[in-house]
């Protein structure tokens, strides 16, 4: 996929996750939530080295582009929440 696509993606995917995170227990049900969010990590730290950096990379590109103070915050904290550490390219 090209690096632009990549962008987009994670960026569609992250608001979700975003939405999720924020979202109170009259939207979300909080063990639907968690579940969700242990099947992600899950998911995301099975991926191989080199895309886990391209992702903590994308990742931190949002993060600089963000203007939103809480978004941008979740988005520092992102790849640390999900167990992600980006490894040698």
């Amino acid at each position: 996929m090209t690096s632009s696509l990549n962008l987009s993606l994670l960026s569609c995917l992250v608001s979700c996750i975003f939405i999720l995170e924020n979202a109170d227990e009259s939207q979300i049900d909080d063990d639907f939530s968690v579940k969700l969010m242990e099947n992600l990590s899950s998911e995301l730290q099975a991926l191989e080295p080199n895309v886990v950096s391209e992702i903590v990379d994308l990742i931190s590109q949002l993060a600089n582009e963000e203007s939103d103070a809480i978004r941008k915050e979740f988005l520092e904290n992102f790849a640390d929440f999900f167990g992600l550490e980006a490894g040698p390219e």
